[in-house]
């Protein structure tokens, strides 16, 4: 019999944090799960990593049947690096990491811990998602990972060692919206608004320093229409379209 696909799923806000939870539950349907999460929140440490210590974990209760946790006293990426080492019965065929309460775009999403867990899946070469939802309401961070999982089903079944960075705006009929492929934002945001709406629910506005990178088939363009995000993100940091320029700049 063919063994299930094994899951990881991690996150930068704790092992703590409903979001890892909504996420772990929703991708029971997908394959097996094991949980490696930071002991502590790590938002915005990007993919750092700790060196030279020993990189300490222990088992903790699991809210889910059937479902291993263990806590890791590093970033977001020691944990998945700590799930592939020494807490998974066999190699890893995907890393999920989230649900965020609170979407990770534009140039922002460098910053984020939630996509550093996730460059540690693909440097590995195994399929990885990143997934974010619009606010830390319990039914958005549901609904995102009810979304991340039918995401990851379908880029487990194409064999891609891929990375993508999914948004998820807190929206009722987000299930139902389209889902499309976009490109990050070229900007950085400038200012977060905290509200409510009238309906009295919280509401985040964030505005971008520049308004005109956020155009249509953007990351945070995407979102605003209430559709969900699905960013594919390389780990090739070289920019192909300056090495000719840099050679005349270095040979002048």
């Amino acid at each position: 019999m063919t063994a299930r696909p094994l899951i990881v799923v991690s996150n930068d806000d704790g092992i703590d944090a409903d979001g890892i939870w909504h996420l772990a539950a929703a991708m029971r349907q997908v394959g097996d799960v094991v949980i490696c999460a930071p002991a502590a929140e790590h938002s915005g440490v990007g993919a750092a990593m700790t060196m030279g210590d020993a990189i300490e974990s222990e088992s903790v209760v699991s809210r889910l049947e059937g479902v291993e946790a263990f806590r890791i006293h590093g970033t977001p990426n020691d944990a998945v690096r700590a799930a592939f080492n020494r807490h998974t019965p066999r190699r890893p065929s995907l890393v999920v990491s989230g649900v965020n309460p609170g979407m990770n775009l534009a140039r922002n999403s460098i910053h984020s811990g939630t996509i550093g867990a996730a460059i540690e899946g693909l440097h590995r070469r195994v399929p990885t998602l990143a997934v974010s939802a619009g606010t830390d309401r319990d039914a958005s961070l549901a609904a995102a990972a009810r979304v991340g999982a039918r995401i990851a089903a379908d880029l487990l079944a194409s064999g891609e060692a891929l990375l993508l960075n999914v948004n998820v705006p807190d929206h009722p009929d987000v299930e139902l919206a389209a889902t499309r492929i976009t490109t990050i934002a070229n900007t950085i945001i400038k200012r977060i608004t905290e509200t409510t709406t009238d309906d009295g629910l919280p509401l985040r506005e964030v505005e971008y320093l520049d308004e005109s990178a956020t155009q249509e088939g953007t990351d945070v363009w995407t979102v605003r229409q209430g559709q969900v995000s699905v960013t594919p993100i390389s780990s090739n940091l070289t920019a192909f379209d300056l090495l000719e320029k840099v050679a005349r700049i270095v040979s002048a």
